[in-house]
């Protein structure tokens, strides 16, 4: 017959009797599904399912070099899902694995004359230029994509920030004073310094100082200004000039011809001519006596000196051998004969 029967080994299936024996059907399967176990089987006991350490799927997208252990598909390393964007975020879905989503975070575009850089659609996005100035006026500010701001040394026109200093000039990095300013107002009556921090000043004095007007002595410096002092004295001690005095070339001697005195007692009349007093006439020294002897001395003026041995007239016809007596009369002997 062909019923089913047992032909007593494990490993077949659907045994049937066949010419009288029990026939094996088809082989047992012995497949459980698991990749983590060896499937085979046993004659006597069936199929067996033997761990072993095979590399495995264990579902999950987010594992990786998944073995197995135990009998079970143990997931391995987590997988690494930086795909060197920093616009992206990364994570991991266990179904679908990686996931980069675009984020809007601060990046740098490599570009060192960019700052705030920012992403947008998975991309660096170059942000505002970079502020490379250093409030420096002696450098010249640039930027270097590759190395960023940059400093040069320039030779401009700067201010050292000190007053007393000219023609300021950029070296080195470094504002530079040129020269000292003049400070000098051509005002002697001022003392001319210069501050470093308001520049010049002028201070009043009280020097010595020439008002410009040759008429007067002493000048004075007063609050800045030249004061003329005294009237010079023009006075030439010469009675035959005229003095005056002219602000622009000072004393001015003019002759006269104004009466004067010679020093000359023995002179009348004197007057100044070409600046010197001139003698006039010589003096008349007559005194109108017979009986003094007249002369003039340059120093002392007219001398009447009585000689006795003058001869005179007394005036008188009734007398007779007039002398000159020593007192400077003339005297005469009355005549006889004269009534």
């Amino acid at each position: 017959n062909t019923a089913p029967c047992d032909d007593g080994n494990a490993c077949t299936t659907n045994d049937r009797c066949s010419g009288g024996v029990c026939q094996g059907g088809a082989p047992a399967n012995c497949d459980d599904g698991n990749p983590c176990t060896n499937d085979l089987c046993d004659a006597t006991s069936g199929c067996l399912h033997i761990f072993n350490t095979a590399p495995c799927d264990d579902g999950n997208a987010c594992t990786t070099n998944d073995t197995c252990s135990g009998g079970i598909c143990q997931g391995g390393a987590a997988v690494d899902c930086d795909d060197g964007n920093p616009c992206t975020d990364d994570a991991c879905d266990p179904k679908v694995g990686c996931v980069h989503t675009n984020n809007t975070a601060l990046c740098d575009d490599g570009n060192a004359c960019t700052t705030l850089d920012v992403c947008s659609e998975g991309v660096c996005t170059s942000g505002a230029p970079a502020d490379c100035s250093d409030d420096n006026p002696c450098t010249t500010d640039l930027c270097d994509p590759d190395s960023g701001c940059v400093h040069l040394y320039n030779t401009a026109s700067c201010d050292d920030g000190n007053a007393c200093t000219t023609n300021d000039r950029c070296s080195g990095g470094t504002c530079q004073g040129q020269a000292t300013i003049d400070c000098d107002d051509g005002n002697p009556c001022t003392n001319d310094l210069c501050d470093a921090t308001s520049g010049c000043l002028h201070i009043f004095n009280t020097a010595p100082c020439d008002d410009g007007n040759a008429c007067t002595t002493g000048d004075q410096c007063s609050a800045g200004v030249c004061q003329g002092g005294a009237p010079t004295n023009c006075d030439d001690g010469n009675p035959c000039t005229n003095d005056l005095c002219s602000s622009a070339t000072g004393c001015l001697h003019f002759f006269n011809t104004a009466p004067c005195d010679d020093g000359n007692a023995c002179t009348t009349g004197d007057q100044c001519s070409a600046g010197v007093c001139q003698g006039g006439a010589p003096t008349n020294c007559d005194d109108g006596n017979e009986c003094t002897d007249d002369s003039c001395d340059p120093a002392t003026g007219c001398t009447h000196h009585v000689n006795p041995y003058n001869s005179c007239s007394d005036g008188d016809p009734c007398t007779w051998g007039d002398h000159c007596l020593p007192d400077g009369t003339c005297s005469g002997t009355a005549s006889p004969w004269c009534q």
